[in-house]
């Protein structure tokens, strides 16, 4: 693995936000790395919105985003109208 957090720990996934970049392990799965992509996005939205400290954000981070991805691709007629463009 190449990505490592301050401390030398191995990382699956990253969040830049001083650069706006989400860095990504290659060597997953396609379940765990969908996961991890959608982990890191959420995690550029809580630091958007400055939503806690570090601590916090991942603590819930970490909690939600298995539950967002079942609901996501349970509920897919859901997702599409969400993104559906408005005229």
């Amino acid at each position: 693995m190449g990505l490592k957090d301050s401390d030398g720990n191995p990382l699956l996934g990253q969040c830049d936000t001083t650069a706006t970049v989400i860095e990504l392990e290659a060597d997953q799965s396609l379940g765990r790395l969908q996961d991890t992509v959608l982990h890191e996005c959420i995690h550029a939205m809580a630091c958007a919105a400055d939503l806690g400290d570090e601590n916090t954000k991942e603590d819930w981070t970490t909690r939600l985003t298995p539950y967002l991805l079942d609901f996501l691709r349970r509920n897919g007629s859901l997702l599409n109208w969400l993104l559906a463009e408005q005229s």
